[in-house]
């Protein structure tokens, strides 16, 4: 569905009658009246496409909105199975030179050294005030009984990136191997699957990073006593902030949970098993309920 204003139609010379539309809109904390609605084409570089319009009263603060589908048409979003864009057709804009610009940052290698400790490995949230390590501690009901559940089996042709996993991660300061003799308490089994991305890749050729490797938390997380609740964003609250916006960046974290020391006390509770033998986790897993 596309979305449109009674000012911006004005504005423009599109002379299309404004027909009756019985579409409703509506915000998460209002309705938006509608006008009604026109049928206009919609063009970029190398398509264009007939598209019905809504219009709604008056002026808002805000850029009109495509509707999926007519992205589609116009080629503007990959969706097709062998990911080819859609063909030129005679409705695209005819007069005009149209650059396609790829920013990218400049001396990255330059950026990279300056800034080694940022890129070097996994990192550790620090207080900024204090210069100190945030430590995460699991809160558990009192009076709990630990469970040691039986190790669950990891197929063979998932084993050898696994060990590398693994390998990588005592590397990192990110496991630890439990040490003979040392008493199991809690242990939770763990699961691994390939990425999805790397389903059809052959089994001899997988990677440590395509495989998916995680603590089956659930038994644990029926102890655990929650300590904060947030309520998580949703995409109409980033459309409300950045209307106004011209140039969005994104950062992601590399394994954002990693980035979080786990406190001693907690790191017997995230013990698992593997087919080598017992490890404990030094930093935050994703799972947990705390």
């Amino acid at each position: 569905m596309s979305i449109s204003t009674e000012h911006t139609k004005n504005r423009t010379r599109e002379g299309a009658k404004l027909l009756e539309s019985k579409t409703k809109l509506s915000t998460l904390q209002s309705s938006l009246p509608v006008k009604g609605e026109f049928i206009s084409t919609v063009k970029n570089a190398t398509r264009g496409i007939k598209t019905r319009i809504i219009v709604i009263k008056g002026e808002i603060n805000s850029p009109s909105l495509i509707g999926k589908k007519t992205i589609i048409e116009l080629g503007m979003l990959q969706i097709k199975e062998d990911g080819t864009l859609k063909e030129p057709n005679d409705l695209g804009i005819q007069s005009g030179n149209v650059k396609f610009v790829q920013r990218r940052p400049k001396h990255i290698e330059e950026l990279m050294s300056n800034f080694s400790d940022v890129f070097n490995k996994i990192g550790k949230i620090q207080d900024s005030k204090h210069k100190d390590e945030f430590l995460v501690k699991f809160s558990m009901k009192q009076d709990t009984t630990p469970v040691a559940q039986k190790p669950r089996q990891v197929p063979y042709y998932l084993q050898d990136p696994l060990k590398k996993w693994m390998e990588q991660g005592i590397q990192e300061d990110i496991f630890e191997m439990v040490e003979t003799g040392d008493p199991i308490t809690w242990c939770s089994p763990l699961v691994v699957q390939p990425k999805p991305k790397f389903s059809k890749i052959t089994k001899e050729e997988l990677e440590p990073h395509m495989i998916r490797a995680c603590v089956d938390l659930r038994i644990p997380n029926m102890y655990m006593e929650r300590n904060r609740i947030l309520q998580s964003p949703i995409v109409e609250d980033f459309t409300y902030k950045f209307h106004d916006s011209t140039i969005l960046s994104k950062m992601d974290l590399k394994q954002g949970y990693h980035q979080l020391v786990l406190h001693p006390d907690s790191r017997q509770i995230a013990t698992f098993s593997t087919p080598w033998g017992s490890m404990r986790t030094k930093r935050l897993i994703f799972g947990a309920k705390s």
